[in-house]
């Protein structure tokens, strides 16, 4: 019969194991000590087949007590399962398996992972056992035989052959200081050739480093540990990986004779992938996002994961035997129980919605999946229900019937249109009411059905749209629209992308009426047009009076001036030069007509400078930034591309005008110590341009209704 030794300081916990290890293995007799002192004796007594060991004990603890079952010859080769109060210890796990624990596991016990683990420890230990007996036998049967080979060869080479583990005898190679650097092949068997897929012929005589190049980097160190036993006699037992044979291996290795060392081996891959995915699945359902729990077949709790205790607020200890009636909240009037404990007891899954209570007394809503468990006589032994927290998805389907009446109560018409086949997917009542259909008549038809036909084709300028939505993401503008009876209208859209669960790439456009507002801008616009033509008109006969008014006060009152100065300058000379006051009345005369002259050439070039007419506009700004220089000792650079061309009159007049008022706007505002004015003539276009290092205008100077500089430029 079949031996576990539970050791645990509780006498609760030793009955809760030898529980657990009664119901769920048969033919197996329970051994407890309650310290580690008390269990050490008993596994050397009894030789159990599995030991359960408590981490946290008084005196000797666990780890110690493990230790020493591992050091001991007759109890290191019993399996060693650790058990621990804390789920999320982790050094505590590697500290055990480092004591040469085999498994570890995490209070409080879950039955069934408990009884897995020490089934395999069950399997593990009599495959040693038999191993074990195996190695003693061969070891026996190879020292003693060693002395005799040549007259037990035969039979020793039947033994040697049909062994089922593999068995290699090798010599040890050192270095000049003694160390094992090397070893060679002697013999191997055909075990060791299946388990390695080395071959006799190939590896008889010949060093390890010759037939697994890089063996001597391998992070196991195989040369330096057989080292070890053939140096100094001492046996030694391992499982190690093989990287460059890709295997697990349990090894033990033997001196019999100086300088030699013996293998037998085995290949515990399987059993190490086993034990792997154990450790997986455990791993996955304690960290697994969904609430994960097993009940029995009458519904009480065997084992929940940490994510039940997240959710719920009960932790396992609290559940673990009770019934799920536990987490009813009372409220779930969708659900049949009979029909769900019909479905599962039949071997059917049952798909559904709990409304349920946790233990603060908080409700909670979860999509759940209960799957009946099987063992392999198909008979149902446990049932495991799969379920995920679906309180925010209730709450986000709340808000979205809010938001649909929102939406069917807003004053703006709303409508969504699939970005790809441009087909209607929703409408809000207000839509269908300002564009005269029906409730749900215009589901499912093509946007273009509310585009008012111009000159653009209605598809064309939807194409338009959806072009830049596809790059932005968004689109606003105004719209001319066509209502269901014909009658146009213009509403204001604000249109955007976005990804419908069911729909895919939508566009959401959110119209307002806007035909009175747009009706009230277009008279504006015509009484805006007219006033501009005006002005327009108005601007060009000043500026027309000025060139005549301009001409008219160079020709006449300039000739005069002079005329009258020549007059002057007559007298001067028949006046005798003894009357001295004369003659300075004169000069100062002079001196008044050479100012009325130059005071008529400023009139003038304000009215319109004749340079403007005669030499044209490159050499008319030319020298106005060279007087605004002379003016104002502000810099005044000018740029001009081409370096010559000719405009027009009314061009010219309007270039000169809006530079002489940015000039003067420069001088009175912006504090700056240099300007740069370049004009620039293109095929379509002429750009003036003026820059200056002042202090800048804002927007509100710019749009201030009193700027009448600016107004004047515009």
């Amino acid at each position: 019969m079949r031996k576990v030794l539970v050791i645990d300081d509780k006498h609760s916990n030793l009955i809760t194991a030898e529980a657990i290890v009664e119901s769920h293995i048969q033919d197996c007799e329970i051994l407890t000590a309650l310290s580690g002192e008390e269990g050490i004796r008993i596994a050397q007594e009894k030789q159990p087949d599995v030991i359960l060991l408590d981490v946290v004990m008084p005196g000797v603890d666990g780890f110690e007590t493990c230790r020493k079952l591992k050091e001991d010859e007759a109890t290191k080769h019993i399996p060693v399962l650790m058990l621990t109060a804390i789920s999320t210890d982790i050094e505590s796990g590697i500290k055990g398996l480092n004591m040469g624990a085999d498994a570890f596991l995490s209070k409080p016990i879950n039955s069934v992972e408990l009884a897995a683990q020490i089934n395999v420890m069950l399997r593990i230990k009599k495959t040693e056992d038999i191993l074990r007996f195996e190695k003693e036998t061969l070891k026996k049967y190879v020292v003693r035989t060693t002395k005799e080979l040549k007259r037990n060869e035969r039979k020793y080479r039947l033994l040697f052959e049909r062994m089922l583990n593999g068995f290699a005898y090798h010599k040890i190679v050192t270095d000049n200081k003694g160390k094992a650097v090397d070893y060679i092949f002697l013999e191997i068997n055909k075990g060791f050739e299946r388990l390695t897929e080395l071959k006799r012929d190939e590896v008889i005589g010949r060093r390890v480093t010759e037939v697994i190049p890089g063996i001597d980097k391998d992070p196991t160190d195989w040369i330096g540990r057989y080292g070890i036993v053939a140096l100094s006699e001492k046996e030694i037992q391992f499982e190690s990986f093989s990287a460059h044979l890709n295997r697990w291996y349990s090894v033990y290795a033997f001196c019999p004779q100086k300088e030699h060392f013996a293998i037998i081996m085995s290949d515990i891959t399987k059993q190490k992938q086993t034990q792997k995915e154990i450790i997986q699945l455990s791993t996955a359902v304690k960290q697994s996002p969904a609430v994960i729990a097993i009940t029995n077949l009458e519904g009480d709790f065997e084992y929940v994961n940490p994510k039940f205790t997240t959710l719920t607020g009960y932790s396992s200890n609290e559940v673990i035997g009770k019934n799920t009636r536990i987490l009813k909240s009372g409220k779930n009037p969708n659900i049949n129980y009979k029909e769900l404990w019909e479905t599962i007891s039949s071997g059917r899954e049952w798909h559904g919605e709990f409304y349920n209570k946790k233990k603060s007394g908080k409700f909670f809503w979860e999509a759940a999946t209960i799957s009946p468990i099987s063992d392999k006589q198909g008979k149902i032994t446990n049932y495991l229900k799969v379920a995920e927290d679906i309180s925010k998805r209730k709450k986000d389907d709340e808000e979205l019937k809010f938001q649909s009446e929102m939406l069917n109560n807003m004053v703006e018409g709303v409508y969504v249109v699939g970005l790809d086949d441009l087909l209607i997917k929703y409408t809000n009542s207000k839509f269908e009411e300002m564009f005269g259909y029906d409730s749900g008549e215009m589901i499912g038809k093509h946007a273009s059905i509310v585009n008012f036909p111009t000159e653009q084709d209605p598809m064309e300028k939807a194409i338009e749209i959806m072009n830049v939505l596809r790059r932005t993401g968004e689109w606003h503008g105004e719209v001319q629209n066509i209502k269901k009876d014909g009658t146009s209208m213009w509403c204001y859209a604000n249109v955007s992308t976005y990804i419908h669960p069911f729909h895919g790439s939508v566009v959401i456009a959110v119209h307002s009426d806007i035909t009175d507002r747009k009706e009230t801008e277009v008279a504006l616009k015509k009484s805006e047009e007219g006033l501009r033509a005006y002005s327009l008109y108005f601007d060009a006969k000043v500026e027309e009076e000025k060139k005549r008014t301009a001409r008219e006060i160079h020709d006449g009152l300039g000739q005069l001036l002079t005329g009258l100065k020549m007059d002057l300058f007559w007298v001067g000379k028949k006046i005798p030069e003894n009357i001295e006051k004369i003659s300075e009345k004169i000069e100062v005369m002079k001196e008044t007509i050479d100012s009325g002259v130059s005071m008529v050439q400023d009139i003038t070039m304000q009215l319109r400078p004749a340079m403007l007419d005669d030499l044209g506009i490159i050499a008319t700004i030319k020298w106005e930034i060279k007087e605004f220089h002379k003016r104002t000792n502000i810099r005044c650079n000018g740029v001009f591309i081409p370096d010559d061309f000719t405009v027009d009159f009314d061009i010219s007049t309007t270039l000169f005008r809006v530079l002489t008022e940015i000039l003067t706007n420069v001088y009175r505002h912006s504090a700056a110590s240099k300007v740069d004015v370049s004009l620039i003539k293109t095929k379509h276009n002429i750009t003036l341009v003026v820059e200056d290092n002042g202090r800048g205008i804002t927007d509100e100077e710019i749009e201030n209704s009193l700027s009448f500089g600016i107004i004047g430029i515009k």
